[in-house]
């Protein structure tokens, strides 16, 4: 008897040993839901105890230039971290009830013994014979991970399955050799369980910040060709601001501000390892004050609480351990979401996947992205928004290139319409308020910088920033009315905001007195007859210089940058919008103009944050991030 024989009597055998066929009524399909194979313990049928285990692995570790060219501070850089199952020779199984249109996905990841096995996944009905529905060897090659592998079990939907996941030495391979199953997972449709709060009850709200995106790499804002699709159709149902601008251009002292309505100088976070003093009271603070739940994903270790202080408020918060893949962050948002609540959520989503090093997945990797939003569903259809394949690192030492950043904002975009998806199915879509900001871009060759957002040009503080209504909100009723202006559906507004501004709105969204606060509400500072703010302020990381800006000049000093050189930057946005030319000392009266008014604002800056300590492991972190 074959070895395939013998495993398919075993298979059998165990699925008859669960008693007998019980077919289960399907309910109406509507809603996604989820069941991770990472976290769920399976039935060992073969093989020893501690053949399988789960780790968070790497997707791609190994990159194509030498190690010595990938370290920054003696540490080599790794590529984002995922959810994975570990499996040496064995056979897993898991007894799941299916709704309707399930399937299997997962993404093979190389594992460090970079040798060979076979694996194949069973499936079949509770007490019927299993069948083989996909099979392959176990990847060797590290960049790029992927591509997602999607198993359809839609012939048992509605039906509890044996799922088996069984792997076995390659012929002429080394025993013991392993599967990484990255990110396994089943998804299926069904009647979900999400309470009705009642129509008197204020939306739920999800804020989606994303690192380092510039605000032109997104459709909606004029990328040709987009790699934002799922953005792009958001923007069609948001009230979308043009001219959205950072406070900062560090991730830190820029998440401060949106987290407390306040700039750099009035809450004192300047880098990466001061946290927020205590005393300012956050959007989280306020939203579990109301009897909101809370719920915050970071994908940056340097976010974490200890580092940034944005943890306070927030009644759970998952961490990042060195930095999470889209993936992982949108599967751990899911997870929580999935909980059945009777309260309003808050839910805090940051991705760090713009940011370098940039190593998406495959086929983000090689210049495709996902034709539409397909949300939970698998992709149906990919195109190429370039030609050439994988890009060779331009930038070694940080794992940087301009396409692939383009491949890394394409893979965002995938998993932020998994996530949208996610909620539109189960029907909570449509009472949530959906705010997508940056905390600031990146400069992609601009200005002499290669893949560093230093300085404060456009480049680094222009962001996008949008806001999808809820249903209620968008039509006028509820807190709309009291705010002067209703909400829309795809307006492109026009007019010089910042992300502080959110402050204010998502509160007043959702019922809640904002309190003090440098932010403005963006449902009244975009009104009929108004045009944004006269003028935006950011200051640059560490302190290092300040800037200015109005519609048509921008005015900017830096200090003691080691990127930056010292001095004074003036633009005139009309003529030179990219600004190239620097027009300081030309004795313009714009300039004086905007000096003063500089200078203006920083006198009413407040009390500087005492600074924090960071380890030794996590400033080696952060200088393998390009962070010096």
């Amino acid at each position: 008897m074959t070895s395939r024989a013998r495993l398919l009597v075993l298979l059998g055998c165990a699925a008859l040993l669960e008693g007998p066929v019980r077919a289960i009524a399907p309910q109406a399909p509507r809603g996604w839901s989820r069941v991770d194979l990472w976290s769920t313990r399976p039935t060992l049928l073969r093989g020893a105890s501690d053949s399988y285990a789960p780790v968070l692995a790497g997707q791609g570790d190994d990159l194509p230039q030498p190690p010595a060219g990938l370290s920054r501070g003696g540490v080599v850089l790794t590529a984002p971290r995922a959810h994975a199952l570990r499996q040496t020779p064995s056979t897993l199984s898991w007894q799941l009830s299916l709704g309707a249109e399930p399937y299997l996905t997962f993404t093979p990841l190389v594992d460090d013994s970079r040798c060979r096995a076979v694996a194949t996944v069973y499936a079949g009905p509770r007490g019927g014979p299993p069948v083989q529905l996909w099979t392959g060897t176990a990847a060797t090659s590290r960049w790029p991970a992927g591509p997602e592998v999607v198993v359809d079990l839609g012939q048992w939907a509605g039906r509890e399955i044996g799922l088996h996941l069984d792997v076995r030495r390659a012929r002429n391979g080394y025993p013991g050799c392993p599967m990484v199953w990255g990110s396994p997972a089943v998804l299926s449709r069904s009647a979900p369980q999400v309470a009705d709060r009642g129509p008197k009850a204020p939306p739920n709200v999800l804020l989606i910040g994303v690192d380092t995106l510039r605000a032109d790499a997104v459709g909606s804002w004029g990328h040709k060709p987009t790699v934002t699709p799922a953005l792009d159709a958001l923007a069609a149902e948001s009230d979308v601001f043009l001219d959205a601008f950072s406070t900062s251009n560090s991730t830190n002292p820029s998440f401060s501000s949106i987290h407390t309505g306040l700039y750099v100088q009035h809450h004192g976070v300047r880098d990466l390892k001061t946290p927020l003093p205590a005393k300012h009271v956050t959007l989280a603070e306020r939203f579990t004050t109301a009897g909101f739940a809370t719920h915050a994903v970071l994908a940056a270790q340097h976010l974490n609480n200890a580092a940034s202080g944005l943890g306070q408020g927030f009644g759970t918060v998952d961490e990042a351990v060195e930095h999470s893949a889209g993936r992982l962050a949108v599967d751990r948002a899911m997870e929580w979401l999935q909980q059945p609540q009777r309260k309003p959520f808050f839910l805090w989503v940051h991705l760090f996947d713009p940011h370098t090093p940039h190593m998406p997945p495959a086929p983000f990797a090689l210049g495709r992205r996902a034709a539409a939003p397909y949300g939970l569903s698998p992709v149906a259809s990919w195109v190429s928004f370039r030609s050439g394949g994988l890009r060779p690192f331009r930038v070694p030492s940080l794992a940087a290139d301009r396409d692939l950043y383009f491949g890394e904002v394409a893979y965002a975009d995938r998993e932020i319409d998994r996530l949208l998806g996610f909620l539109r199915s189960r029907g909570e879509l449509a009472d949530t308020v959906v705010a997508l900001v940056a905390d600031h871009g990146e400069n992609l060759e601009d200005h002499g910088l290669t893949y560093r957002h230093a300085g404060l040009w456009d480049t680094t503080t222009h962001v996008p920033l949008m806001i999808r209504w809820p249903d209620r909100i968008a039509s006028g009723g509820g807190n709309a009315r009291s705010a002067g202006v209703a909400p829309g559906r795809g307006r492109r507004l026009r007019g010089l905001v910042q992300t502080i501004d959110l402050y204010p709105t998502l509160l007043a969204a959702a019922g809640i007195a904002p309190g003090s606060t440098d932010g403005r509400d963006l449902r009244t500072l975009i009104a009929s007859g108004r045009h944004g703010r006269p003028a935006v302020f950011a200051e640059q990381a560490d302190g290092e210089g300040a800037s200015v800006r109005t519609g048509k000049s921008r005015y900017f000093v830096s200090v003691a940058s080691k990127l930056v050189p010292a001095g004074i930057y003036f633009y005139d946005l009309a003529s030179d919008p990219a600004e190239l030319v620097n027009l300081a000392g030309k004795g313009r009266k714009e300039e004086r103009d905007l000096r003063a008014t500089l200078a203006h604002w920083l006198r009413g800056g407040g009390p500087r944050a005492p600074k924090g300590h960071l380890t030794a492991e996590e400033e080696a972190a952060l200088r393998a991030l390009g962070y010096d």
